[in-house]
């Protein structure tokens, strides 16, 4: 790290990142313009037709174009996207754009995405990845001959100090993991803290969850720069949006950078969110998809902004969202609203304190850091004693559940009840169950 750039990280340090990070990027002149036409003088880029029918569909197109964007450019066209062709939601969505550059590399740079006719999308740009950052601040040593000796002999002990301790020994992080290995540890956390712990009341197992139960699909990125990690997330909606059957979606964000820094995952997540409303503080419009999905967002360092002055940031509460790796959980809006009908959000989170609590500081921070959660065999909860987790569980099964849907049974120990019932009834699967009685499912014991 430079001289220069030290000195900038000394000044913006976040509260909240662990170790030595990447500075917050440098604000980069807008680029959106009016709809552009054509004309003889400029030369037009090659025209790619999507077969696109939905606006997450739209921006995942619209996102692998600007992640790698053609040496010629291209004009993305969205005949059968309804939404693009209104120009309201056609100015939104470039809205949306520029809420998201201040968390990309080369986007708002070396690549530009402007409003082009008939709703479509021009992307112009190069195929070489540029971090604007860098090139502003990392340079040659010779640019910081203006600081005193005084302060180049600080900036250097700060070098020597980073290099000693690096963010990684602060903050673990799954990089060293296989694909296989980061989606195994995600989904044992997920049984023993979400599911086991009763932190979310309508998790059975990392495998099923929801209202109605359905399916949890697991998906693991490797990219470390936020232009191809918005098309991975746009996919993953379009996917959910044509899988009914599959009641939420975990993406696992596995580079390091993500587990470094914090900063830039939680830019990476408002941008996201910016796209479900339909207006902000700022008044920039969102793209109202928040009648479609919500999200919630996880990452081994987390702190409730809410809380923090009652927990603070080692409270014990925080634990409900640190996950060994930063993730996006994709909800559905209509289970979202399912069970905050029937089920209070403030008593669930009132139970999650006074769980975490419970279980201690030490204890959660200690099985975070060495990926085992095998400790959480001695601290299960009994969810036939505890009044928000009986009624989480009322409400399941009055929604309808498998016949390989045990619900007395929670996390690893569900997932073992599914697999025994398939493998002596192979058709269990995809065969539903008929609802219990309430007051069956009241008196079923817990795990």
């Amino acid at each position: 790290m430079r001289a220069a750039a030290l000195l900038v990280s000394a000044l913006a340090a976040h509260a909240l990142r662990p170790g030595a990070v990447r500075p917050a990027r440098a604000t980069l002149p807008r680029s959106i313009a009016e709809p552009q036409t054509p004309s003889a003088a400029t030369p037009q880029p090659p025209d790619v037709e999507s077969t696109a029918t939905s606006m997450p569909a739209a921006l995942a197109e619209v996102w692998g174009a600007i992640a790698d964007a053609p040496p010629g450019g291209a004009r993305l066209l969205f005949p059968r996207c309804a939404a693009l062709h209104n120009p309201k939601i056609h100015s939104a969505l470039f809205e949306h754009l520029e809420v998201c550059k201040d968390s990309c590399d080369t986007f708002g740079s070396s690549v530009i995405a402007a409003p082009g006719p008939g709703g479509s999308v021009i992307v112009k740009g190069g195929r070489e990845r540029v971090d604007t950052w860098d090139n502003l601040v990392e340079d040659d040593d010779d640019d910081d001959d203006w600081l005193s000796p005084e302060m180049k002999a600080m900036l250097a002990g700060m070098e020597e100090d980073d290099d000693a301790a690096p963010a990684a020994a602060t903050c673990p992080h799954v990089g060293g993991m296989d694909d296989a290995g980061v989606l195994e540890c995600s989904k044992d956390w997920v049984n023993a803290i979400v599911s086991d712990a009763g932190i979310c009341p309508f998790s059975l197992s990392a495998d099923r969850a929801g209202l109605p139960l359905g399916d949890v699909r697991y998906d693991v990125m490797r990219e470390a720069d936020a232009e191809s990690s918005y098309a991975w997330f746009w996919r993953e909606v379009d996917w959910l949006d044509n899988h009914p059957k599959c009641a939420t979606s975990l993406l696992i964000m596995a580079d390091p950078f993500w587990t470094r820094n914090m900063e830039a995952f939680e830019n990476f997540g408002a941008a996201l969110t910016q796209a479900l409303q339909t207006g902000t503080e700022s008044r920039a419009r969102g793209l109202g998809l928040e009648s479609q999905i919500q999200l919630v967002l996880f990452h081994p360092a987390y702190v409730f902004r809410d809380g923090a002055d009652r927990t603070g940031e080692d409270g014990a509460a925080n634990f409900a969202r640190r996950s060994p790796a930063p993730m996006v959980n994709i909800l559905r809006t209509p289970q979202v609203k399912a069970a905050q009908k029937g089920l209070p959000t403030g008593l669930v989170y009132q139970q999650n304190e006074a769980t975490l609590k419970e279980i201690g500081v030490d204890r959660l921070g200690e099985m975070l850091d060495a990926r085992d959660w095998a400790a959480m065999e001695d601290v299960k909860v009994d969810r036939s004693q505890i009044e928000v987790l009986k009624m989480a569980r009322k409400m399941m099964a009055d929604g309808g559940v498998l016949s390989t849907d045990d619900l007395s049974k929670t996390g690893g120990a569900a997932v073992a009840a599914k697999q025994s019932i398939e493998a002596t009834c192979p058709m269990a699967s995809a065969a539903a169950a008929p609802a219990l009685e309430p007051a069956a499912a009241a008196a079923a014991p817990a795990s």
